[in-house]
């Protein structure tokens, strides 16, 4: 759906039968691609004539989320699970990173998905491993992150507990970003804007990694204040995200907030507060505006699921006055990344 800011006015721009939508969007051809509720099929639904088509049907798989469409609207990438026989090294599936070239005025496939990466759900004491969550890099098509996903399990230090990967296209360049040590969690990466760095959440904090010399650094640290899921400004100078911490409020219920860090300063602030969900999928996930003026996000009201958002224009230009804490610049844990 399509929702007008100044009145809530919403307008559907694609049925869903059953299930739920992944989508992405691509700013330079005005182009979204999402699954469908079958979770077998991928679509185009080009925005400035409202034409669509489905470009992608994975029979034998079943797709999932999300996927990611490049900035100009030509490249997806996405992650399925493929059906393979257990044994006692490894799960039942194979998990694999797809690419597929399309059309985005047309809507129609100009290549066909081929593999990018394919892992075996390799078992481990604490669970599985897994790859997902590609994402396509803004500035280089070809260049695609994705994580290995382990359902919470603690990571023990080796490389397949690694969450933080990239490949190109080809296959080629296939390695971790950052070799995390036994203890220490990362989560939700984003790459930068500006298509140079990955960033992403670590435990009580923010990281960061260069593409072109895998140097690192953290941003950001604060056991009392960080953010989960992250969006990153356009301009880079920003970085908000949901928090979870043991907050309540009057009623003694537990809440979170949507809370926004300078990267230069360290300064942040929580700007809002709502009802603390039970999880995935209702956690608030912002995302800032393209102008950088709003965050958007979920929340979860008396059960409902509901799409809201926070003007930040006037927060960014009364910072100093804003600014409720300062986080410090790292931490002994991420020190000891290697």
């Amino acid at each position: 759906m399509a929702v007008e800011i100044a009145t809530g006015e919403a307008v559907v721009l694609a049925e869903n039968h059953g299930g739920g939508f992944q989508f992405d969007y691509s700013p330079g051809a005005n182009v979204i691609a999402y699954t469908d509720g079958s979770s077998h099929y991928i679509h185009l639904l080009n925005l400035d004539g409202m034409k669509s088509a489905a470009v992608w049907h994975e029979a034998e798989g079943v797709i999932g989320g999300p996927l990611s469409i490049s900035h100009c609207g030509t490249r997806i990438a996405f992650w399925a699970m493929m059906p393979s026989v257990e044994s006692r090294w490894f799960d039942s599936y194979v998990t694999v990173i797809f690419a597929l070239d399309v059309d985005p005025v047309e809507c129609r496939l100009v290549r066909p998905a081929w593999v990018v990466e394919a892992y075996p759900r390799r078992k481990l004491a604490s669970g599985t491993v897994h790859v997902n969550h590609p994402q396509i890099n803004p500035a280089n098509r070809d260049h695609i992150c994705y994580s290995h996903e382990m359902h919470g399990a603690t990571p023990d230090g080796s490389v397949a507990m690694c969450r933080l990967w990239q490949v190109m296209a080809d296959g080629d360049q296939n390695r971790y970003l950052v070799r995390q040590p036994a203890g220490l969690h990362f989560t939700h990466e984003v790459i930068a804007p500006d298509g140079k760095s990955l960033i992403f959440a670590y435990m009580f904090g923010v990281g960061q990694v260069e593409f072109g010399t895998f140097e690192k650094r953290s941003l950001y640290y604060n056991p009392g204040c960080c953010p989960g899921h992250l969006t990153v400004s356009p301009d880079q100078e920003w970085i908000a995200g949901d928090t979870w911490g043991d907050w309540r409020d009057g009623r003694g219920e537990p809440v979170q907030s949507v809370m926004m860090l300078n990267v230069k300063s360290r300064k942040f602030a929580h700007l809002c507060w709502m009802p603390r969900s039970g999880g995935h999928p209702t956690h608030p996930h912002p995302n800032f505006s393209p102008d950088c003026t709003k965050i958007a996000f979920t929340r979860l009201v008396d059960g409902t699921g509901q799409v809201a958002y926070v003007d930040v224009g006037r927060v960014m230009a009364e910072w100093d006055a804003v600014a409720q804490g300062v986080g410090q610049e790292g931490s002994p844990e991420f020190a000891r990344v290697v």
